[in-house]
């Protein structure tokens, strides 16, 4: 069995939890690396110290994980996952997300199946950092980057705050999207404008709360009806302001048979929420600078936006907005149907997997998907590629057409009547899928792979994407391997070892074909993104 690492965690960096209540309601400690449970029968104590886990923001989800549980089921259950938890080291997904601090996924799920006896928790909820949404809701309104570039053009960027204490970045836009983006960040700053007007206010008038002219600046103890607070805050009713300041904590007093309040009291009601607010803003920065500020239930259903209280974009209206929850989702107020006559349902990162699955399809680079993802490792690109076959053969026929392949499958097709092009194409590109060292159009539906994954012994089925730092690497990788097998068979079949002659023939097709693709990818004269056929 293999050994169960301690964490490496500096032991004072235990993400606290504080104190929290499990099921029965009774308290348990969770500030410390280890929590002692209330079990009716014997003594249950969760040591996260010997989960092993490096990074930081594995551990935090780990723990918030844990904490859930403690709060929602019972203590056996708890106990049980804790102790699956013991095997995430034998998982090589979770040892490479581990090291980049980067996120897990369902491929978790299917490797910890392996271990005798595991149930399937719900462990795909453990996330190890805040995800690209946040990244979003995060951006400030001053986000707008441009960029000259050596050939005159213009790009558009929109800077955002780096995640996991990385630093701040900008993400730069498609050049076909650069009046989309500008005009949609210009809509954002000017939709939001007043909401950042009501923080600056605020900032600048410490201890008041902002209000419409009327009441702004008054005397604290100027007395105010219900109807003057409802007209002052926007409600719908007088019932809602009493309602509104009574959960507050104030009461109104009766006088000349009509209900009273002080501003002071009205203004120590919306600062109480602002500074609510002011709890998801980082140390040193201002309310008024963020973007996706809006009028508190500017998009509630029911209720009416209330101004003096600027408020975040939340997660929970973008997931409302494009999935429904509370109301109905954009694409069912629009009649947006898809095949089966069903409203479309859009997850907030169903857009990031789109994105990425067009990069794929056009062949973009791994290296060049993960820097504008905003990864740290190009590893994590396989969860958002979703291409199959198919569309990958229609991009590689599409390139057959164009000066953006080469070899001896591009000159056939020039020499073919245009007529016939289109079948010769459908052929012969059915369908065509990603290898370690470039793609392959072999259609195994038909017939398994005849160089039996030998694809650089001079396949020409196999096809490389000039430029894919990724495939360039495996390949002087395997090219080191098979220089050093072809000299051990070399010396082999000299000395007259027996069957010693196949390994070198072998070899030295592959030493050959890896050392024609090394040449494709380091020739300057070969456009990046050029699909050759060595």
């Amino acid at each position: 069995m293999t050994a169960v690492q301690r964490s490496t965690v500096e032991l004072g960096d235990f993400p606290s939890q504080g104190t929290i209540h499990d099921r029965a309601k009774l308290p348990v400690d969770a500030s410390g690396w280890v929590w002692s449970l209330n079990h009716a029968v014997s003594s249950v104590r969760l040591d996260f110290r010997n989960l092993g886990i490096k990074s930081p923001g594995l551990l935090t989800a780990v723990v918030k994980y844990i904490a859930d549980l403690v709060a929602t089921t019972s203590v056996d259950n708890v106990r049980n996952t804790f102790d699956t938890l013991r095997f995430l080291q034998r998982s090589e997904h979770f040892r490479e997300c581990d090291a980049v601090d980067g996120a897990l996924d369902l491929r978790l799920i299917s490797e910890l199946r392996l271990v005798n006896n595991f149930a399937a928790w719900r462990l795909h909820y453990i996330r190890a950092a805040p995800w690209r949404i946040n990244e979003l809701l995060g951006v400030r309104a001053d986000c707008e980057r441009w960029d000259k570039r050596p050939d005159g053009s213009v790009k558009f960027g929109i800077a955002h705050e780096g995640s996991k204490e990385a630093p701040d970045a900008v993400k730069f836009v498609p050049t076909d999207m650069k009046p989309i983006a500008e005009r949609a960040v210009k809509d954002l700053i000017r939709l939001t404008e007043p909401s950042r007007a009501v923080a600056r206010w605020m900032e600048e008038h410490p201890g008041r709360a902002w209000l419409p002219d009327t009441w702004r600046l008054r005397d604290l103890k100027t007395p105010m009806t219900t109807t003057e607070v409802a007209a002052a805050m926007g409600f719908a009713s007088h019932s809602v302001a009493t309602h509104w300041m009574q959960v507050h904590g104030h009461t109104a007093r009766r006088e000349k048979h009509r209900s009273w309040y002080d501003q002071g009291q009205l203004e120590d009601a919306i600062l109480s929420d602002v500074a609510e607010v002011m709890k998801e803003v980082p140390k040193g920065r201002k309310l008024s600078e963020y973007l996706f500020l809006f009028p508190h239930n500017y998009f509630h259903r029911a209720r009416e936006p209330v101004a003096p209280i600027p408020t975040f974009l939340a997660q929970s209206h973008m997931r409302d907005f494009l999935v429904g929850g509370d109301g109905r989702s954009i694409f069912e107020r629009l009649n947006i149907l898809d095949s089966s006559g069903k409203p479309f349902k859009v997850p907030s990162h169903g857009p990031r997997h789109y994105l990425n699955n067009m990069a794929n399809e056009g062949l973009l680079s791994d290296l060049d998907i993960a820097r504008w993802s905003g990864r740290k490792d190009v590893s994590q690109n396989a969860a958002y590629d979703h291409t199959g076959g198919a569309p990958l053969g229609r991009v590689m026929r599409e390139l057959a057409k164009s000066k953006a392949m080469q070899g001896s499958i591009a000159a056939t097709v020039k020499k073919l009547r245009p007529a016939a092009r289109e079948d010769f194409l459908k052929a012969r590109f059915a369908t065509a899928h990603t290898t370690d060292i470039g793609m392959c159009v072999s259609d195994w539906s038909l017939a398994p792979c005849a160089s039996h994954g030998a694809c650089a012994a001079g396949c020409g089925d196999h096809m490389l994407v000039k430029g894919n730092q990724k495939h360039l690497q495996r390949a002087e990788q395997l090219l080191a391997e098979h220089e050093a097998m072809l000299d051990q068979a070399t010396q082999a079949m000299a000395e007259g070892e027996l069957d010693a002659g196949p390994w070198v023939e072998h070899n030295g097709k592959m030493v050959d074909g890896l050392r024609k693709a090394i040449a494709v990818h380091k020739d300057p004269t070969i456009a990046d993104g050029t699909v050759v056929q060595t």
